[in-house]
């Protein structure tokens, strides 16, 4: 696994972190911070874990013999898919979290 595949991953996790907040969110530095980690960490460990399940080819040929491969699009596609779907839970984590705060009763 190569270096560049790690900075892919959170390089997509970072990116589908900020398109998460177009959707309705808590504003502020705690939902900055809960979206890039959550962006993140799914971006990391979605392509982690698509690498361990499918392992990258090392490169063949005369010019770079043995130079492990950059992240495939196995990996990045799954990278891409554990960012959304840690986001997709976070959001909806905070939305039950804020609705039940608000159906609270008045004490």
């Amino acid at each position: 696994m190569s270096e560049e595949s790690w900075y892919a991953w959170f390089a997509i996790g970072a990116a589908a972190s900020l398109g998460g907040m177009i959707w309705a969110f808590r504003r502020g530095v705690l939902g900055l911070v809960a979206n890039f980690a959550a962006g993140i960490g799914g971006g990391v460990l979605g392509g982690a874990l698509a690498h361990a399940a499918h392992p990258e080819h090392v490169l063949r040929g005369p010019a770079i013999p043995g130079i492990p491969a950059p992240a495939g699009p196995f990996s990045l596609f799954f990278a891409a898919l554990g960012a959304i779907s840690f986001l997709v839970v976070l959001h909806v984590a905070w939305r039950v979290l804020v609705w039940r705060g608000q159906q609270a009763p008045a004490r």
